[in-house]
């Protein structure tokens, strides 16, 4: 095999390609990406048998062939090329299956693997597609991601559940402490195509599938089968198995009353709870403690006999007044991932759920389990 492109573009393609690689695969050969030759250029493949991303390139294909190289190594490598054509070359035959790379004075000779035992794509027979802008996209992932379990105890959580909708795409994830349901409306030629349904994508997809977006206006074309889900946006495609079993019925744990209401500008909030949570993090619990009074919230952290109290300017308040605790970084992920101006935070008492949403619309809503707090009694 050998074939002439540019190193940028080797460099974004191993990258894509690459982080389907697990850092300990259950194979050697899964170490390796796989590098093929075809009328349509280069064609990259990585994969762990349960994700595969697959990217090709454009380049001068001088001889035609396969071959599987050691994906980190060759990730590292091609970082640090000059900005210059590069040549990848391999010997069909070669028992050591050496590759090499040149870039102008630059000279790699890598050991690859056996391309034969690499695994094969797999066929994912669609029952469903459709596609959606990629920005979208991203955003939904951007508002739920965090909230995914990574306790392996119970494996459906590690999941995100994607709804798809006549007129929208829901996806919701929650960890036993938290819960995050973000929403995408659907309308036009990006309107969901195919019948509703519901799948879980696992946690580590959606982490990789932020990476390989490009962002912009570009569609992401979606397919699900009854095993797997395919993302293809651009030159670009992720295959993913589903996981299995039943997702957690999240719309009959939300609150339908509440009892006090806070509209808060976000930027103050945010940094309110960024000064705030410097404290919160000595101690072990990262707690913050929200004060709520008439048109007034203060936020409050202490340890080790250190302390933080923020006034938060600019916040309308309804109904009762109410001290309740969080922790603080559930608190932070959810700011970082929302761009609104304001936010509508509602609770019931201070060992209920607190819901927080967007002023108007559905675009998101997430729910916090407080901290229960012992208050002394005075004497």
């Amino acid at each position: 095999m050998r074939f002439r492109c540019q190193a940028k573009q080797l460099q974004d393609a191993v990258g894509v390609a690459a982080k389907a690689i697990n850092a300990r695969p259950s194979t050697p050969v899964l170490e390796g990406l796989l590098i093929k030759t075809g009328e349509n250029g280069v064609r990259l493949t990585g994969s762990d048998e349960l994700t595969t991303i697959e990217t090709t390139i454009d380049a001068a294909i001088l001889e035609e062939g396969t071959v599987a190289l050691p994906g980190r190594l060759l990730s590292d490598v091609v970082r640090k090329l000059p900005d210059a054509d590069v040549e990848l070359r391999s010997e069909e035959g070669d028992p050591s299956r050496r590759a090499s790379l040149r870039c102008l004075g630059s000279r790699t000779m890598l050991i690859g693997l056996n391309a034969e035992d690499y695994p094969s794509k797999p066929q994912v027979e669609e029952k469903a597609g459709f596609t959606v802008p990629q920005e979208g996209l991203r955003t939904l992932v951007q508002r739920t991601l965090f909230s995914i379990a990574t306790d392996e105890s119970r494996p459906i959580l590690t999941g995100a559940l994607l709804e798809v909708k006549e007129d929208a795409l829901v996806m919701a994830a929650l960890d036993g402490f938290r819960l995050a349901v973000a929403r995408l409306a659907m309308s036009g030629p990006n309107a969901a195509c195919c019948a509703p349904l519901q799948v879980v994508i696992p946690g580590k997809v959606l982490g990789e599938l932020q990476h390989i977006l490009p962002g912009g206006e570009e569609l992401v074309s979606v397919s699900i089968s009854d095993r797997f889900i395919r993302f293809q946006v651009g030159r670009a495609m992720m295959d993913a198995r589903l996981l299995e079993g039943e997702f957690m019925k999240y719309r009959q744990i939300l609150p339908t009353e509440w009892q006090t209401r806070v509209v808060a500008p976000v930027p103050a909030l945010a940094a309110a709870l960024d000064r705030s949570s410097l404290i919160a993090r000595v101690s072990k619990n990262n707690l913050v403690r929200l004060n709520i009074g008439e048109n007034q919230l203060t936020m409050s952290s202490n340890a080790e006999q250190n302390q933080s109290q923020e006034e938060v300017e600019g916040v309308i308040t309804e109904g009762k007044p109410l001290e309740i605790a969080f922790n603080e970084r559930y608190l932070n992920d959810i700011l970082k991932a929302i761009d609104d101006e304001e936010i509508e935070m509602r609770f019931q008492t201070n060992v209920s759920p607190c819901i927080l949403k967007p002023l108007e619309g559905e675009d998101y809503l997430y729910l916090v389990l407080p901290i229960r707090v012992f208050t002394a009694p005075s004497r």
